[in-house]
């Protein structure tokens, strides 16, 4: 009986409590925005869609492919120097990807060793290694990199106190693309040294042995011997051409080599005449020769005209270049560098005669050069486009001569 009064009572206060007043859906109580859509809103819908269409588009449109970006990026790296790289690889990984590609040496220390496989991993373009810096263990280096899929042109083990030879030998098994190696400034390499990877370095192209003390002219033919490719090299203040027992029973047949192009041999006290002329015989496509610095006392021109293919001749700080005395001409000879070899008037008029193919002649340091040997280069060497001397010390109507003779943009006054 309480139920039923309580259920009573709580029905006629709900009854009695004031309804709430729905809203009436009917068509006159709308608001005309919602009865009739707005066109004005609805165009605005569209044109906002279609530029979001269009803005996707223009986004497509500036993608560049990696090929481009490379293009781009390449205008940034000035004289190979690409420190520009490591910012552009931070802006996205896109920009990373491109920059991997970009870097193609690498320079190993002692505190990069951990992380080669990291490095070889990133920068799979790479084609030049610089471990000169390498403190411990060459040859234990040179084997592990040889345990990666590289394709390195370029080595430089220079300045160092051991000849890495067995490292050198698992790195040229494995990786047979090495085209270019800088060996110089290593003091205990020797003769056998060079004779012993010429074996296994037969694709070289270039190589640098300069100031390795005792290396003679017998490292200099084991090479062009065994590397049939080989057209350039380096071989300054070393002992070339110092006399011993095994040098000259070495030099009885030491052949004919076409190959070489370009050697340098400034520097070497012990070089004579006669080593010259005796490269001559078996160098005969000799393009480039650098004597700088050499004492040939004994009459340096008596091998100039066993070269006949030569272009550029290096004779820069070398003794008795004045007593200049030939009846023959170079007409290939376009370099020709005489800077502080004291050459005078007639030295440089005898020059204009035998050489009158002549671009370019460095006369720096040749205090005893007047307006006189300056008009006599100028009219018998009619191809001239360079001539270099100091210019602390050069007369107003000497270069005064040059210029009316040369353009200004060509001659070059240091």
């Amino acid at each position: 009986m309480t139920s039923h009064i309580f259920y009573f009572l709580s029905h006629r206060r709900r009854q009695s409590l004031p309804m709430k007043r729905k809203r009436k859906s009917s068509r006159e109580n709308l608001r005309p925005g919602k009865l009739f859509r707005n066109p004005l809103k609805r165009k605005k819908i569209r044109t906002s869609f279609k530029s979001s269409q269009q803005f996707v588009q223009a986004e497509t449109c500036l993608y560049l492919p990696d090929d481009c970006w490379e293009i781009v990026f390449r205008f940034l790296i000035i004289n190979g120097y690409n420190s520009c790289l490591k910012s552009l690889s931070l802006v996205s990984k896109h920009f990373l990807s491109v920059t991997n590609c970009l870097l193609f040496s690498l320079t190993i220390l002692d505190q990069t060793r951990p992380f080669l496989d990291r490095l070889f991993k990133r920068f799979t373009y790479l084609n030049s290694l610089d471990i000169s810096e390498y403190d411990s263990d060459l040859d234990m280096l040179l084997c592990d990199i040889s345990c990666f899929p590289l394709n390195i042109t370029s080595l430089n083990i220079c300045d160092n106190r051991t000849f890495p030879s067995n490292g050198l030998q698992a790195f040229s098994q494995k990786i047979t693309t090495l085209t270019s190696l800088n060996a110089s400034n290593i003091y205990s390499m020797d003769d056998q040294h060079a004779a012993h990877f010429s074996l296994f370095l037969t694709n070289l192209v270039s190589i640098n042995l300069s100031e390795c003390s005792y290396l003679t002219e017998l490292s200099l033919f084991s090479l062009v011997k065994n590397c049939p490719s080989l057209s350039e090299i380096k071989m300054e203040d070393t002992d070339i051409g110092k006399e011993n027992v095994e040098n000259n029973d070495s030099m009885m047949d030491i052949g004919i080599y076409p190959q070489l192009k370009s050697l340098y041999l400034g520097d070497n006290l012990w070089l004579s005449v006669q080593k010259i002329i005796m490269f001559a015989s078996s160098i005969p496509s000799l393009q480039l020769l650098d004597l700088n610095d050499c004492d040939l006392s004994d009459g340096i021109w008596q091998f100039v005209r066993r070269f006949d293919m030569i272009t550029h001749l290096n004779l820069a700080s070398c003794t008795d270049v004045n007593k200049f005395k030939m009846n023959f001409v170079l007409p290939k000879l376009q370099v020709l560098d005489l800077a502080d070899t004291g050459v005078d008037d007639e030295t440089v008029y005898a020059i204009s005669k035998s050489c009158p193919g002549l671009l370019e002649l460095l006369l720096k340091y040749c205090y005893y050069v007047t307006e006189k040997g300056v008009k006599h280069v100028v009219e018998n060497c009619k191809q001239l486009r360079k001539i270099e001397f100091s210019d602390f010390y050069v007369h107003d109507t000497i270069r005064e001569l040059a210029m009316d003779a040369l353009f200004a943009s060509v001659l070059k006054f240091l």
